[in-house]
């Protein structure tokens, strides 16, 4: 079986994905603000619930404020790489698809070094190269050849 053509595809903020964060935290805020109207006498709990919610929202938005701002995710035909800001600096990964909505697709990284691994979680959107996304898309779901897994990876 032939493998997926070779691809580089930017990756960097993504709006998709600043999207989610938001939608999250409004519908949290919306569930609190149920809570404070329709529960008993606003106390503790509400007040730990909303601290937690700001201090959840906070920590995604810097999180993705923190995201990678430039790298590049790179199918060579056999395995992937990732140049760039975090995650692993110029190493091989390996990719798994988490949630593909045609647009826009959600993926776990998992980097291997020393004996230790990195995992981190993207964002990818079809806008950051729209001449690129199919390419990419065809290469995610193509089998990765067994022998070119990052070291101290299993092959599945």
């Amino acid at each position: 079986m032939r493998s997926a053509p070779s691809v580089s595809f930017p990756v960097g903020r993504s709006r998709f994905g600043a999207a989610v964060i938001v939608l999250v935290c409004l519908l949290g805020l919306a569930a609190l603000a149920l809570w404070l109207l329709l529960g008993p006498e606003p106390g503790w709990r509400q007040a730990l619930a909303g601290g937690t919610l700001l201090v959840c929202a906070g920590a995604a938005f810097l999180d993705h404020r923190r995201g990678a701002a430039s790298a590049v995710l790179s199918w060579d035909g056999a395995s992937w790489a990732w140049s760039g800001a975090t995650p692993g600096g110029g190493s091989r990964v390996a990719v798994e698809v988490v949630w593909d909505l045609q647009q826009a697709m959600l993926v776990h990284l998992h980097t291997f070094r020393g004996g230790r691994a990195a995992h981190s979680w993207l964002w990818l959107d079809r806008q950051s190269d729209t001449e690129a996304w199919q390419a990419l898309r065809r290469a995610v779901y193509s089998p990765a050849d067994p022998q070119a897994q990052p070291e101290g990876a299993s092959a599945s």
